[in-house]
């Protein structure tokens, strides 16, 4: 398994690393119901609240509130609404694949603790500015292969218990019912 502590780490800002966008409002009584997911800023369900009859936004970003559950941050796989409280974050140099979003959702995460109601994360100054920490390759760039090899390793060993697991369940419950 690949380890974390095993890596050279290097703090970028979102500046050098993303294309921010802020959300928009939109009325509920010009929502029309649909297919794409209206994200807000809610802490649960992928910060999906409703679906709606369009988008603002392209699949492959990365959703984060500002506002409201300050710090949610959601890998979006679909087209999908940024209301006005969240903005869409998307990498300036390639295009994001889940693996390496699910990998910079929990770093950017770890921000949270640092913005409150009173102390918003203003996407200004202060999110631009912010500052993340990252494994980095040979030429001290973002070492997006190693993340994403990361996610993957850590969804193998997962899948590979839930199966362990379910298997143990079905041996189980086939025992009870030979009784």
């Amino acid at each position: 398994m690949l380890d974390l502590t095993e890596r050279e780490w290097k703090a970028f800002s979102f500046e050098e690393l993303f294309i921010v966008k802020r959300g928009e409002s939109v009325y509920k009584q010009y929502m029309k119901q649909g297919a794409y997911p209206y994200i807000s800023a809610s802490a649960m369900n992928n910060g999906i609240s409703g679906y709606i009859d369009r988008y603002n936004r392209d699949p492959h970003t990365i959703s984060l509130a500002y506002d409201g559950s300050i710090g949610s941050t959601f890998y979006q796989e679909t087209k999908w609404f940024a209301s006005e409280k969240i903005v869409s974050i998307e990498l300036k140099d390639r295009v994001m694949n889940r693996y390496v979003g699910l990998f910079l959702c929990q770093v950017i995460a770890h921000q949270k603790s640092k913005y409150s109601y009173g102390y918003k994360w203003s996407v200004g100054i202060r999110m631009m500015r912010g500052k993340i920490l990252l494994p980095i390759d040979q030429a001290g760039e973002p070492d997006y292969d190693f993340m994403e090899e990361y996610i993957k390793e850590r969804e193998k060993a997962m899948r590979e218990k839930y199966i362990e697991f379910s298997k143990q369940k079905i041996q189980s419950s086939l025992h009870k019912a030979e009784r």
